[in-house]
Order: C-alpha cells, then sequence, then structure tokens
C-alpha cells in the first residue's frame, strides 16, 4: 500500500508548473498574434499607433498616413489656373471699343472686366432702369462681342454711390441728410440709402440683367456709406450700418442664384486690414455672401498683407493672385 502511494505521488505535476506552461502558451501566443499583426501598424501624424484591419487598410490608410512633408493634396489633379483678367479704362459702347479691348488683352489676358455702371450713376448697357443710361445703338453689340473672345467676363456695378438714382427718386432711393433733404457728400455728390428697399432692388435688377447678357462674374463696388463731407448730418435710420449691408448683399446672392454667376465685392484696403470700411460693411458680412472679396493694390507684398489680415478675421480664406491685374482676390474656401 506505502507504494502504490508512493507511485501516485511521484505522477502528480505540480501546481505551478501548470500555471507556468499556461503563461508560456500565453506569451508564445501573443507574440506569434503580435507579429502577425506587425504589417497592420501604422503611426499617425502625433506618432499614435493605429491598428489597420486588411478589409479597411486602403481608406485607412489615406487617412493615417501623412502625406510628405511641403506635398499638397488637391482634389483636382490638375487645378484650374487663374484668370488673369484686364479692366477695360473706359465703357465698351462701340464695335470700336471692343476691338481695342479685345486688342489691348491680347494673349496674356483671358478675362474681360467691363464698367457697366459707375459712380456717377450712369449705367453703360441697354436697359430700361431710367435716364442714366447711356448706352449706344451699337453697345449690346460690343458687349457681346467682348463676352465671345473672353474666357471669363466680369461686370463692375457701383453700388450706393449714385448721384443719378438718388436724384431721381429721393424718397424711396435717396440717402437723406437729418434735416430731412438729399444728403451731399464732400464732393457734392448724392447716394443711394442702403437702408432702403427700393435702392436694393434697383441695383439688384441691374445685376440681374448683367447676368442675362451672359457675365460670368458681377463685382460690387461702392458697397458703402458716404466716407466725405459732414457725416454726423446723415440719416442713418436706427438700423446697423452693417445690418443694411447684410441684407442688400443676401439679396443680391438670392437674385443672382438662377444665373450660377459668381458674386465678388470689393474692399479698401484699410477695412480689409481693419475689419470693417469705413463706410460701415464689415469683413465678416461681405466674406458670408460674397465668393470672393477684391481690394486695388499696388505691390505683391501689400497683397500679401491683405491676404494675412483676411485669414486672421477668417481662416476660410485663400488667396488668388493675378485674378486681376493690379488687385488682390481673397476666396473662401
Amino acid at each position: 500500500m506505502a507504494g502504490y502511494g508512493y507511485r501516485n505521488y511521484r505522477g502528480r505535476t505540480p501546481k505551478w508548473k501548470i500555471f507556468l506552461a499556461i503563461v508560456l502558451v500565453l506569451v508564445i501566443l501573443s507574440s506569434l498574434l503580435f507579429l502577425g499583426l506587425q504589417r497592420y501598424l501604422v503611426y499617425d501624424e502625433t506618432g499614435t499607433p493605429h491598428f489597420l484591419l486588411p478589409q479597411s487598410s486602403e481608406s485607412a490608410q489615406a487617412e493615417h498616413t501623412p502625406p510628405p512633408a511641403g506635398l499638397t493634396i488637391e482634389e483636382d489633379s490638375q487645378p484650374e489656373a487663374p484668370t488673369i483678367s484686364f479692366l477695360a479704362p473706359a465703357p465698351v459702347l462701340t464695335a470700336e471699343d471692343a476691338q481695342s479691348l479685345l486688342t489691348a488683352m491680347g494673349s496674356t489676358c483671358t478675362g474681360a472686366v467691363l464698367t457697366l455702371k459707375d459712380d456717377s450713376g450712369r449705367v453703360y448697357f441697354p436697359t430700361a432702369a431710367n435716364d442714366a443710361v447711356e448706352a449706344g445703338d451699337e453697345t449690346a453689340q460690343a458687349i457681346a462681342a467682348v463676352l465671345e473672345g473672353s474666357q471669363h467676363a466680369a461686370a463692375r456695378i457701383a453700388c450706393f454711390a449714385d448721384p443719378k438714382a438718388a436724384n431721381s427718386d429721393v424718397e424711396g432711393q435717396g440717402l437723406k441728410n437729418t434735416g430731412g433733404y438729399i444728403f451731399y457728400d464732400g464732393n457734392n455728390h448724392q447716394w443711394l440709402d442702403p437702408g432702403k428697399e427700393a435702392a436694393r432692388t434697383y441695383l439688384c435688377s441691374l445685376a440681374a440683367q448683367c447676368a442675362q447678357l451672359g457675365f460670368d462674374e458681377i463685382i460690387l463696388t461702392s458697397v458703402s456709406y458716404p466716407t466725405e463731407g459732414k457725416l454726423d448730418k446723415i440719416a442713418y435710420g436706427e438700423t446697423p450700418l452693417d445690418e443694411n449691408f447684410a441684407v442688400f448683399l443676401r439679396q443680391m446672392r438670392e437674385t443672382l442664384e438662377p444665373y450660377h454667376v459668381k458674386l465678388t465685392v470689393e474692399m479698401t484696403s484699410a477695412g480689409i486690414l481693419s475689419g470693417v470700411e469705413p463706410g460701415g460693411l464689415t469683413l465678416a458680412t461681405a466674406a458670408k455672401y460674397a465668393d470672393a472679396i477684391t481690394a486695388p493694390v499696388e505691390t505683391g507684398a501689400e497683397a500679401d498683407s491683405l491676404a494675412e489680415a483676411v485669414t486672421s478675421f477668417l481662416p476660410q480664406f485663400r488667396q488668388l493672385p493675378d485674378h486681376y491685374t493690379g488687385d488682390a482676390i481673397l476666396i473662401p474656401e
């Protein structure tokens, strides 16, 4: 009996050996699993490791693997080249004007910018708007020739600096002084009132007619209250100035929506750098409703400083240089 008991004891495996064997098996299996998954281990830009499963490795690789330094990933492999446009120095009213403009553009400019309404209130295309129209009999054909000869054509429209429309409808559109009469600025000019619906509707109608002619872009200038003269005598009304411009630009955007044209707002360098124009328009409002913001500049360094100022206010903006000769164009992403 004693011998039987001894043999039974000798055949029993100690518990610590069983535990050690289990641990070793787990270590071996973990090592094999780790080695097998090594090919699916990637690191993101912060150094954090990620395991990518085989079925999602292609999509996840693009997400977690940073591009090489200095490489910009574009949605389109062939991004569209900037449009170099030529600003016509005078209205195009005749066939000779159109030919002169196209000749001056030459091969370096692929786009044309025509002023179809200026700060005097004169309108330079056929329309039944009012007696401010200065277009001749050939004007429609001349504009059509420029449109046909340009890859991109923009119409410049001066907005609230408009003595003709202001005087023709003082009550409905004109900007008044605190005495109830038409306001005269420091240059003895009259303005439309951005707070009046009739004034906004008139400008939107002109822009729509320009779009109907076939222009690709509408550039709005003089989106402003007067900045010279006895400004304290202006009857501004109770609505904040920038709110009137927000209403106007929203209405303009809605008016142009069916024509699929680009809407650009011109600002001054001072207005862009400070974030608000002396005439009341803020950079934020212009950016909210416009496809682009433009400002006349004299040097490339000035254009760069304006682009930096815009991105400090509105990080979603990028600069498109040389869109117009002598202008800086700032475009929302």
